[in-house]
């Protein structure tokens, strides 16, 4: 098929309406076919590509085209989560259908009725079409290859501004259909969760489900949570490194682990993941800043909603002192806050004061862990970060080596909590890493240790530190599901039993 592109970069040709608002620039090389993640133990059955979600239904702005949308052919998908969309008010989107006949169609998502995809009033765009007609035009340097989060491989496709900003697109294909999803100046979180959210047109019905929730806690095998975060290398650095015995020959053997873990799409640096494990969003942040430049006023994050359900948490930073909110380096240099998510959240830390009582009671030196386990009184979220050094951010000496210093740490901090008490009785400890090695996105490891984690198990299902949040999440019963928790899947397939 012929595809032509005039300056303002409309399409022609069977599908070529139908990217033309969808693509800023075209597909240099074949788009890639869907890749099924498969864990290890029996296939899910088949979704279709990018489908996560098990909801049951339609996003409302869809629900008009529905009757019309009978009459096409091919799997109809429709994210059922639209960026910023407010149902109650504030923003208010509607969808019309472009008439591309049985085989194919065309969803602008507008402001206005009557935008149809104008560049001034679209908001985004849905497409589907054959296989056949996947478009080619010029090559955009820019596109790569991201992974949905039931392991498809897509093309992202970032947007560019002229004298008006297109669309990102994501790009990807199942059972011989081209599939795109557009956001107008969007980010790639954004058109991501959207994708992650699709679901069959012919599977859903026009009743509105509730927003996500968790059950209470009442009858759940697990009671007390253990985290420990670790630094910028690759599941590849560790797995089978002879720098980390600890790891590979005992927590390996006698836990379970997730074989393709990774940081958020393009989520860099540090500091932008662990407040992904506490909110489930960046907040638009991409540096390691402190908290007086990066601090946050909403309450929508996990130790908060622990505080409202009435369950106690407690942050152990290494190289602290406990007498003061640790908001700044400390004067070794070897604690510092962007490895600390909690204390960049105004309700935590009294709007950026050192002297916050409450901050001062949860935020506590790591050398505080072991007399609060062998006393029984640890609280029942507990978020643990070496220091720069035993965390594998700094080389350090003796060794000088990263790997080593990680896994020597974690072979003497482990052994102490799984002799505890509280983890003797329905404790899990979760052991993972921020993001990949120089600025990957991994795969990075995550380890689960737990009398209710599969033994010596890995599978290949495809995780993100909003699959760690939700599962912690599910875990305690407080939701709502925060940010792009309520997008991933949970890691209940590590455990026997769960939550």
């Amino acid at each position: 098929m012929r595809v032509d592109i005039s300056r303002h970069g409309r399409f022609t040709g069977a599908l070529g309406a139908a990217v033309a608002l969808l693509l800023v620039a075209g597909v240099g090389a074949a788009v890639p076919r869907v890749r099924q993640a498969r864990p290890s133990v029996s296939p899910p059955p088949a979704r279709p590509a990018g489908a996560g979600s098990t909801a049951t239904a339609i996003n409302p702005v869809f629900r008009p085209l529905l009757p019309r949308l009978k009459g096409v052919t091919i799997p109809v998908l429709l994210p059922t989560y639209l960026p910023r969309q407010n149902p109650a008010g504030g923003l208010h989107l509607s969808a019309t259908l472009d008439d591309r006949g049985p085989r194919s169609y065309l969803i602008n998502i507008g402001f206005d009725p009557a935008c149809h995809g104008a560049t001034a009033c679209r908001f985004g765009t849905v497409t589907g079409g054959p296989e056949s007609d996947t478009p080619t035009a010029f090559d955009d340097p820019r596109k790569h290859q991201v992974r949905l989060r039931n392991g498809t491989q897509a093309l992202y496709y970032p947007y560019a501004c002229g004298a008006s900003c297109g669309d990102s697109t994501l790009v990807f294909q199942t059972a011989g259909v081209t599939y795109t999803v557009g956001l107008k100046a969007g980010s790639l979180n954004d058109v991501l969760a959207m994708v992650n959210s699709v679901a069959p047109a012919t599977a859903v019905t026009a009743t509105p489900s509730p927003a996500p929730t968790v059950a209470p806690t009442a009858g759940h095998a697990i009671k007390t949570v253990f985290l420990i975060v670790l630094e910028n290398h690759n599941w590849s650095d560790i797995k089978g490194s002879a720098s980390a015995p600890y790891i590979n020959h005992t927590l390996l053997p006698t836990g379970a682990h997730a074989e393709q873990y990774y940081n958020p799409p393009s989520n860099h640096p540090s500091e932008p993941n662990y407040l992904w494990l506490e909110a489930g969003a960046n907040f638009g942040i991409h540096n390691d800043d402190p908290p007086a430049t990066n601090h946050q006023g909403t309450a929508a994050h996990l130790v908060t909603l622990l505080n409202n359900a009435g369950l106690s948490w407690k942050s152990y930073q290494e190289d602290i002192t406990g007498k003061t909110c640790p908001l700044t380096n400390s004067d070794n240099g070897l604690y510092d806050p962007k490895h600390n998510p909690q204390v960049y959240f105004d309700d935590v830390i009294g709007k950026n004061s050192p002297t916050s009582s409450s901050c001062i009671a949860h935020e506590r030196p790591y050398t505080a862990l072991a007399t609060d386990l062998a006393r029984n009184a640890v609280a029942r979220y507990n978020f643990i970060t070496p220091n720069l050094c035993d965390d594998g951010h700094n080389a350090c000496a003796p060794t000088n080596d990263q790997v080593k210093q990680t896994d020597t740490w974690l072979s003497h901090a482990v052994p102490t909590i799984l002799g505890s008490r509280a983890y003797k009785n329905g404790g899990a400890l979760f052991i993972t890493w921020d993001e990949g090695e120089h600025n990957s996105d991994g795969p990075i490891g995550l380890i689960v240790e737990s009398s209710d984690a599969k033994v010596g198990y890995a599978n290949a299902i495809h995780y993100t530190h909003g699959s760690t949040l939700r599962t912690v999440e599910e875990i305690f019963g407080v939701g709502p599901l925060l940010g792009d928790a309520a997008h991933q899947t949970d890691l209940r397939d590590l455990f026997t039993g769960f939550p």
